[in-house]
C-alpha cells in the first residue's frame, strides 16, 4: 500500500468511528427527550391538580367572607388565569413559581384565621395538597435527573455541534 492509501484507510476509519459516536449519542438523545416529554406531561397534570385544588379553597374564602389583601388578589388571579396545555422548561418554572405564590398566599390567609384551622374542609384541603405536592417533588427530582442526562449526551465531546445541527436544543432543570 501506498502512503496516501493508509491515510486515506485511517481518515475512513476515524470517519466510521465518528458516525459510530454520533449515532450512540443520538439514540441516548432520543430516549431521554422522550422520558422528558412524558415527565413534563405528568408535572403539568400534577401542577393543574394544584392550582384546582387552590382555586377551590379560594372560593371556600370567598365564601366564608375572608378578606383579601391587593396582593392576594393577585396572586389568585395570576393563577385563575394559569393554561396548562403547552409544555416548554419555562412554562413549568414559571407555573410552579405562580403556584407556590399562590400557595403562600393562601396559607397566610388561613394562618392568620383561627377558625379556618380548625374548619375539617380546610384540613383535607391541606392533606390532599401536601400530597400532591410530594407527588410533584418527586416527580421534579425524577425530571431534573433526566435533564442532567439529557445533558450529558448533548455535551459529549465533539458530538455537540452535530447534535444542535439535527434540532436538539439544551434544557434546564426545573428550580
Amino acid at each position: 500500500m501506498q502512503t496516501y492509501q493508509i491515510i486515506l484507510l485511517v481518515l475512513l476509519l476515524l470517519a466510521f468511528f465518528y458516525v459510530a459516536l454520533l449515532l450512540f449519542v443520538i439514540s441516548n438523545m432520543r430516549e431521554f427527550k422522550r422520558r422528558l416529554g412524558k415527565r413534563e406531561k405528568a408535572l403539568l397534570i400534577l401542577m393543574n391538580e394544584k392550582s384546582d385544588l387552590l382555586l377551590d379553597v379560594c372560593a371556600l374564602l370567598k365564601q366564608a367572607k375572608v378578606e383579601f389583601s391587593q396582593g392576594d388578589e393577585e396572586a389568585i388571579k395570576a393563577l385563575e388565569e394559569l393554561r396548562f396545555d403547552k409544555v416548554r422548561n419555562e412554562t413549568l418554572n414559571d407555573k410552579g413559581a405562580i403556584i407556590h405564590a399562590a400557595h403562600s398566599h393562601i396559607n397566610y390567609i388561613v394562618q392568620s384565621n383561627n377558625w379556618l384551622k380548625k374548619d375539617l374542609r380546610f384540613s383535607t384541603y391541606r392533606e390532599n395538597y401536601d400530597e400532591l405536592d410530594q407527588n410533584y417533588r418527586q416527580s421534579a427530582a425524577i425530571y431534573n435527573s433526566d435533564v442532567a442526562g439529557y445533558m450529558y449526551w448533548f455535551s459529549f465531546p465533539t458530538c455537540t455541534l452535530a447534535v444542535r445541527i439535527l434540532g436538539y436544543r439544551g434544557k434546564e432543570s426545573l428550580n
